[in-house]
């Protein structure tokens, strides 16, 4: 992809021979076109989308947010979910309390950074015996009430300890 997210034309036209096409009527596939904007969403510079968000009412998207949610969005309005997972109100999935609560007790005190997921989840592992899925999974599901998304080490210094704290407890926020 060039600079600015679009196939390099001069590459593009290298690998193009309209003999590869059949004769048969072409058919629109909104799975394929679903695929290549994400791919092509996947690549883009924050600076080319910056704008959108704006227009989107999500003037406060940084650069930060982007690279990390963006490997995990199809079409750039997903950008909305994730703001809502970091900055609005979620219902966490609580799979066991007296996980989430000896989770909630083991919470390093702010300000985090990349390094504070995998430093908290290591103490939580140690104190509950967890590891792989058992561990990861439970603490996905109470910070964003989903089973998928950004990698938490991106996403927790995101969150407010509070918020976090308020999950992991079964409560929205």
């Amino acid at each position: 992809l060039a600079a600015d997210g679009r196939e390099d034309l001069s590459a593009l036209t290298k690998t193009f021979d309209i003999g590869a096409f059949g004769r048969a009527t072409q058919r629109f596939d909104t799975r394929e076109l679903e695929r290549l904007n994400a791919r092509v969403l996947h690549h883009l510079p924050f600076e080319l989308v910056s704008e959108r968000f704006t227009s989107m009412q999500l003037n406060s998207v940084d650069e930060e947010f982007w690279l990390a949610v963006r490997p995990n969005i199809t079409r750039i309005h997903d950008v909305v979910e994730w703001w809502n997972v970091c900055h609005g109100s979620v219902e966490p999935v609580i799979e066991d309390r007296s996980f989430c609560d000896a989770a909630a007790e083991l919470l390093p005190l702010e300000p985090w950074d990349e390094s504070s997921w995998s430093n908290w989840t290591k103490a939580v592992a140690v104190a509950t015996g967890r590891k792989g899925r058992e561990l990861f999974h439970p603490l996905r599901l109470a910070l964003t009430g989903l089973n998928h998304g950004p990698e938490l080490k991106y996403l927790l210094p995101m969150l407010e300890r509070q918020r976090v704290i308020l999950r992991l407890n079964g409560v929205s926020a």
